[in-house]
């Protein structure tokens, strides 16, 4: 495993990449039980979960968690570490800290939701991409959102010969595969990558889950959110229709925009705070959806990309 590339596991499900990790980290530690310990980055939020499955499932596995700057901890990082065979921390203190990190020899260096290290001009990037470690994996649902300069972005951390240019990778790959002029070059790229990527789908994971269903529902908005709605289309439209004769150029006030225009089909107080008071109508529609699944003794998951709407339906479900 130590002469071996880093890569990417794509998890589509979120099935066992925490198992697959530690069963990694596990068989390294068997091959080399006095090897440097490895590094994990996650979000903030999941980082007591890594120490919770270590434990269960991992048991032998010294693991150390950093919930603290190391200056508010008054330690050196390798105090804090010794003795540890996985050190796992955030991505908020391994950016704040990330010359300390940098001094530490490492067996390899994991990053748990991988996709918030897919700016490659982010601090957090840099931080991942030049930490010393002879194994890199990226661990993401998401590799690419937006543009594949994200997915050039964790290929640069994990492979980082592979596309060593971003430049020539965008101009090369990125910009022919996103207007869809060169399907072989699609082919191409994907031939490239196959070996540094494990993806696992639903299908693959959990067969006996039964098939997603959707269901659209189309919803008429107050007559005074739309007014508010029509008063921004209008300006945006006029603005985007100045941009678009050069997309890559003009892509972020583009992209702007178009967010501007989803949140405001969300609430007229995502944009406008001071219309706060206004009710909206997709509020009233998944309320009325949650009392059928309340009365049928079902529990409910609730997305929302914006933050900011999910305060605005908690306070409607608090006063239900």
């Amino acid at each position: 495993w130590r002469h071996q590339l880093g890569g990417i596991l794509a998890d589509d499900m979120g099935l066992g990449k925490t198992l697959q990790s530690l069963a990694l980290i596990c068989h390294a530690k068997q091959a080399d039980p006095t090897g440097d310990p490895f590094l994990i980055v996650a979000p903030t939020s999941v980082v007591a979960n890594w120490a919770a499955e270590a434990a269960r499932f991992a048991p032998d596995l010294a693991v150390t968690t950093i919930t603290d700057t190391l200056r508010r901890r008054g330690q050196d990082l390798d105090d804090v570490i010794t003795g540890a065979d996985v050190v796992v921390t955030s991505y908020t203190l391994f950016r704040l800290d990330a010359d300390a990190y940098a001094s530490v020899t490492w067996s390899g260096l994991l990053l748990d939701e991988a996709q918030f290290v897919k700016n490659h001009q982010s601090r957090i990037y840099q931080c991942a991409r030049q930490l010393p470690a002879p194994f890199k994996l990226a661990i993401t649902g998401t590799p690419m959102e937006n543009n594949l300069m994200e997915l050039w972005s964790l290929l640069s951390i994990t492979a980082p010969g592979l596309f060593p240019s971003p430049t020539r990778f965008r101009e090369h790959y990125a910009r022919p595969i996103e207007k869809q002029t060169d399907a072989e070059l699609l082919a191409r790229l994907r031939r490239r990558i196959k070996p540094l990527v494990k993806r696992r789908t639903k299908e693959q994971v959990a067969a006996d889950l039964p098939a997603k269903q959707e269901q659209l529902l189309e919803v008429e908005l107050d007559p005074r959110h739309r007014r508010i709605y029509q008063r921004h289309l209008q300006r945006e439209r006029q603005k985007v229709l100045g941009l678009v004769h050069d997309v890559d150029r003009n892509r972020f006030t583009i992209l702007r925009s178009l967010t501007l225009l989803r949140q405001l089909s969300l609430h007229p107080a995502l944009v406008e705070p001071e219309h706060a008071h206004l009710g909206a109508s997709k509020i009233d529609a998944l309320v009325d959806q949650l009392r059928d699944v309340i009365d049928g003794g079902h529990r409910a998951l609730v997305f929302s990309q914006f933050t900011g709407f999910l305060v605005h339906v908690r306070e409607r479900l608090d006063s239900a």
